[in-house]
């Protein structure tokens, strides 16, 4: 297994032979039988290290089965190798904006309080296997991961939507702020919800001093309300869909308005750092089908969640507009996000480019993939 690490120094760094030989023998062993072939499903759940430990496992043998597998192998390798370069590349070019994703060496910012990045002691139930030396984690660390894959989405749909340089810079910047404040949101409403008080009154104060925050640290403010585009409070529907109502009344929208739009709508479709589902037809009651997308799995995944139980803010969303009238705020959203679809589906529509409203998050996964795929790994 030597000499497959070579070039690789950080997929090797925190673990000794020792330990490679463990994390093999868990990998390749399932039920007391040697496991030699991955199917492509499993192989997507398995870790960039990992692969590199399967690489190095296929290259030392010559078992038949695992001779079979090695070259699926080695495609997902090199796809998630020129995936992490193309993040990596995104990070440093947002970096003016991680920067509030850190902990501040000063004391009096709400910074220094909620990092995304602080990290805590790993508990031993949270250790991938025996002996694991990486001790410390970042329990909002996925917070990061999932600006980054904003920042790609709405990079795509600028670009389909012929955005300017400058405004898809903006948006872009605001991708990576959108959640920089999540920590604080969340533990705001944690906080109302053992008070009893009304948790997304909670959200929608914690959201408004981050805000402000940033403003006071010199974001222009044109980014800050595109950031502030994304999520379910009153405020955020109503314009929302007053930009809607312009173009549904022949106004033209001014790039702010499109980017507006492109950043609340990514927010909605995405799930984490995951890749989009597969739009598809579902039963519903009455034993009538709807095609629905992640805009709608999202919605339907939040609506169950305890912390987001709020009839108080159904109440006040159902006042903002009529057509919320019979609708939960997840519902609302949800409708909010198909008109939304609709609209830069008109927009994107040229010859021989026909899309679906419901496929549009497919087709922005489907062009980030693209670019991944022309990343050039040095040798």
């Amino acid at each position: 297994m030597e000499g497959k690490y070579e070039g690789y120094p950080n997929y090797r760094e925190g673990y000794d032979d020792q330990i490679n030989e463990e994390r093999l023998k868990k990998l390749l062993e399932t039920d007391g039988a040697k496991k030699t072939v991955f199917t492509e499903k499993e192989l997507r759940y398995l870790s960039l290290y990992d692969l590199h430990l399967l690489n190095g496992y296929y290259i030392a043998q010559s078992e038949e089965n695992a001779a079979e597998n090695l070259a699926e192998v080695r495609r997902e390798l090199t796809f998630r190798r020129k995936k992490q370069a193309y993040f990596t590349k995104i990070g440093i070019e947002v970096r003016y904006a991680l920067k509030f994703h850190k902990p501040s060496k000063d004391q009096r910012t709400l910074l220094s309080r909620v990092s995304l990045w602080e990290k805590r002691d790993r508990r031993p139930e949270e250790k991938d296997y025996p002996d694991d030396p990486r001790r410390l984690i970042r329990d909002w660390g996925n917070v990061s991961e999932h600006c980054l894959v904003e920042v790609a989405r709405v990079e795509v749909l600028a670009e389909m939507l012929g955005l300017s340089d400058e405004v898809k810079r903006k948006l872009i910047i605001a991708a990576a702020l959108h959640d920089s404040g999540k920590r604080n949101e969340v533990t705001a409403m944690k906080k109302a919800k053992a008070r009893c008080e009304d948790v997304m009154y909670a959200s929608e104060q914690a959201d408004s001093r981050w805000e402000a925050m940033l403003i006071r640290h010199n974001v222009p403010e044109d980014i800050v309300h595109l950031a502030g585009s994304c999520g379910g409070h009153p405020h955020q529907l109503k314009e929302t869909m007053e930009v809607l109502d312009k173009f549904e009344h022949n106004k033209k929208l001014t790039e702010h308005d499109l980017a507006f739009l492109i950043m609340h709508y990514v927010d909605d479709f995405t799930d984490g750092n995951k890749w989009v589902t597969e739009s598809e037809w579902v039963m519903e009651s009455e034993g009538e089908g709807n095609l629905i997308n992640d805009v709608d799995r999202r919605m339907r995944a939040n609506a169950k969640k305890e912390l987001y139980k709020a009839p108080e803010r159904d109440a006040r969303i159902q006042a903002t507009r009529p057509e919320f009238k019979e609708m939960n705020v997840w519902q609302a959203m949800a409708y909010v996000s198909h008109r939304i679809e609709e609209t830069l589906t008109f927009l994107i529509q040229e010859p021989g480019r026909e899309i679906e409203p419901l496929k549009i998050p497919e087709e922005v996964d489907k062009l980030i993939r693209e670019k991944i795929d022309r990343v050039q790994l040095d040798q």
